[in-house]
């Protein structure tokens, strides 16, 4: 999904090339008159160029790599990493049960101690909402960082989709941990306390026999609590990375967009750079001025070239004309 949304962001865009080559080394010859307008033009189309830069020098790999497991995000779900499942709670309750006295109605207390060693959904819906906000607003800062650099439009995309590689990896670990244990430990561990709380129901026991079975009753209460929270801590991490996929594509489609706005303003630039085109003998020579990157960011709302998503192509086409209107006095 990714790839395939860089190659429409750059596929629409490459045929510039054919016209405004290498705008770095070379300079153009128009129309005499036309000469403040070509130089406005091409000053434009340089920023953007920077912007929309296809080769980036860093790895979106290790971008995502660090993202991921970086103090604030801290989510990685492999290699033996469980931060996730661990956010969401441990799997060992918080504190063992008491031993069964005898006499004491041993499925009831061990019932109600399975059921308060489990945490509520409501607790779990609020550890799920603070994690939720907590990787939103960290993923756009980091899409902010990624993009506001030269070729940051395909770094941030490319690096969108390097996550969306680690998260599919965690949801095919935790699917097959949830299996096992949900299919497999749990209903093993619930039928032998059943059993052994109707050994115990059915008396004919010494003191010493029956002592050994009240506490093998205990353990597997405890057993089955801590694979039961097991069950709940990887079942709210899969849907919190479900969630962490589409909001994924929600980021990749703002990047998308954005691109899709600067390289719809660079094409209109060029049919205009094509209108006032001359030949040399007839033209006067004209390069492209470059103005800082950084500068024009601190223009744009929250200083981030993603929020140009947020705008009309008007809009933006009138951003950059006012930004190298004031670069071109200066």
């Amino acid at each position: 999904m990714f790839a395939t949304l860089k190659k429409m962001l750059f596929s629409n865009g490459q045929s510039y090339k054919n016209w405004v080559s290498d705008i770095e080394k070379e300079n153009f010859f128009f129309k005499k008159e036309s000469e403040k307008e070509a130089l406005h033009l091409l000053t434009v189309n340089r920023l953007i160029d920077f912007m929309l830069e296809s080769d980036v020098e860093k790895n979106a790999s290790q971008t995502a790599n660090e993202w991921i497991d970086k103090d604030e995000v801290h989510i990685r779900e492999n290699n033996d990493f469980d931060c996730t499942i661990d956010y969401f709670m441990s799997p060992v309750p918080k504190e063992p049960m008491k031993p069964l006295q005898d006499g004491e109605p041993a499925f009831a207390t061990v019932s109600k101690y399975i059921e308060e060693m489990v945490p509520s959904k409501s607790e779990m819906n609020k550890k799920m909402a603070e994690l939720k906000n907590r990787i939103n607003n960290e993923l756009k800062k980091e899409l902010t960082l990624c993009a506001n650099q030269k070729g940051g439009i395909g770094y941030a995309m490319d690096v969108l989709g390097a996550i969306n590689d680690q998260v599919k990896a965690f949801l095919l670990e935790m699917h097959d941990e949830i299996k096992i244990k949900n299919e497999i430990n749990l209903p093993k561990e619930e039928q032998d306390l059943r059993d052994r709380c109707a050994m115990l129901a059915n008396g004919n026991r010494d003191a010493s026999t029956k002592g050994t079975l009240l506490k093998k009753i205990v353990k597997e209460a405890e057993d089955i609590v801590v694979c039961k929270r097991e069950i709940m801590r990887r079942h709210y991490a899969i849907t919190f990375f479900i969630w962490l996929q589409n909001l994924l594509q929600e980021a990749a489609y703002t990047v998308r967009k954005t691109g899709s706005l600067l390289d719809y303003l660079r094409q209109s630039n060029n049919q205009q750079l094509a209108r006032i085109a001359s030949n040399k003998a007839e033209g006067v020579n004209i390069g492209a001025k470059e103005l800082g990157l950084n500068d024009f960011i601190a223009t744009l709302k929250e200083e981030s070239v993603l929020s140009l998503e947020g705008e009309t192509i008007e809009e933006v086409k009138n951003r950059f004309n006012k930004f190298a209107e004031e670069g071109l006095v200066k």
